[in-house]
């Protein structure tokens, strides 16, 4: 990180640890050299993933820590000097924040072993995050669904499930044969969890790969079909109660009702 604030930004680093290869132990040198010197309060720059540890350890080295997250979406970018909102000086305990706390008043900046900084990359990466589906995203598809089959003057059920297949609404229609019940939902679970339209399994078992019937899924007729947003198969939507196509027009049209 010292190579960074000096090649990005011509600052040269005051209070350099390279002792520490763990958050707490980089806490407890930050405490050991800044305390001495009158710092207790200090900006901590780390992946918004890690942030609660990292503040936990500081607080218990007897910092005030202002918390200041990476790696996460922002409205806009900001500067160096937009993140100490008053007397400094700061202490930056990551370089993937160069951008990070500049010690004012002081002009100094501290920076901390690559080693650590390595390892709170690691943990940062480690998780990824998606969107997921809330009853009210369901209720409002099951809505746009039987809007449509009334429309065509269709009696269908409407099954919504998680992306791992669980349920998570059945709406059933007037005048539905009773079996649709069954039907719609594993539909669902089969597109859920094979990521995919059901029709893609019906058309392999028709065009000849019986094999597949012994796959673990009971859904494998069109009808099914997944929800994705930002790239990601956050559940799926599946109809059962009329021909095979339009169960799946009915899918496609619940499902459009998320984007409006």
């Amino acid at each position: 990180m010292a190579s960074v604030l000096q090649r990005d930004y011509g600052i040269q680093p005051k209070w350099i640890d390279q002792s520490a290869s763990t958050t707490r132990g980089n806490a407890l040198m930050a405490a050991k050299d800044l305390k001495p010197l009158g710092i207790q309060r200090v900006a901590l720059v780390t992946t918004a993933m890690h942030m609660p540890r990292s503040k936990q350890a500081f607080e218990a080295a007897g910092f005030t820590v202002i918390p200041a997250p990476t790696d996460y979406v922002a409205q806009r970018p900001f500067t160096p000097g937009q993140l100490a909102p008053g007397p400094g000086p700061w202490w930056c305990p990551t370089s993937r924040c160069a951008s990070g706390s500049r010690a004012a008043g002081t002009g100094s900046w501290a920076a901390r072993h690559p080693g650590a900084d390595d390892h709170d990359r690691r943990q940062g990466e480690a998780m990824k995050t998606k969107p997921t589906l809330t009853l009210d995203d369901a209720r409002r598809m099951a809505a746009a669904g039987e809007a449509e089959a009334v429309r065509n003057q269709w009696n269908v059920v409407i099954a919504v499930c998680d992306d791992g297949g669980h349920l998570i609404l059945l709406h059933r229609l007037d005048g539905v044969a009773p079996i649709s019940s069954y039907i719609a939902p594993e539909k669902a679970r089969a597109a859920a969890m094979g990521k995919r339209e059901t029709k893609v399994y019906e058309d392999m078992i028709n065009q000849g790969r019986n094999a597949f019937l012994s796959a673990p899924l009971q859904g494998m007729l069109e009808g099914g079909v997944p929800v994705i947003v930002d790239g990601q198969v956050i559940g799926a939507v599946g109809v059962s109660g009329v021909k095979s196509s339009e169960d799946a027009q009915i899918a496609k049209a619940a499902i459009a009702a998320l984007g409006s």
